[in-house]
């Protein structure tokens, strides 16, 4: 799941680094960019797809979290279990 994460994140970096890249180039040849109306738009849409991840994200890090706690119980029983084991070898 981690794998998915960080490959989802590297891709939307790398497509970030090329629009940003492509602006800079508009920019420097002299072309204007985005319109402001236009610019407002997008930064619309941009925060509503935020807005719809969210959701999403609250629960994937909710499921993060009763993960973690689930494995940290584990250690928890494993290391509890070696500690009797090894006091029951000096029996």
């Amino acid at each position: 799941m981690l794998e998915q994460i960080l490959s989802t994140l590297t891709q939307a970096i790398q497509i970030a680094e090329t629009r940003e890249a492509a602006l800079a180039e508009r920019a420097v040849a002299g072309h204007s960019l985005l319109p402001a109306d236009m610019l407002a738009k997008h930064l619309e849409g941009l925060d509503q797809r935020i807005q719809r991840m969210e959701t999403p994200l609250r629960a994937f890090d909710q499921t993060l979290q009763s993960e973690e706690e689930d494995v940290r119980r584990h250690l928890a029983m494993v290391a509890d279990l070696r500690l009797r084991l090894a006091e029951w070898k000096m029996i």
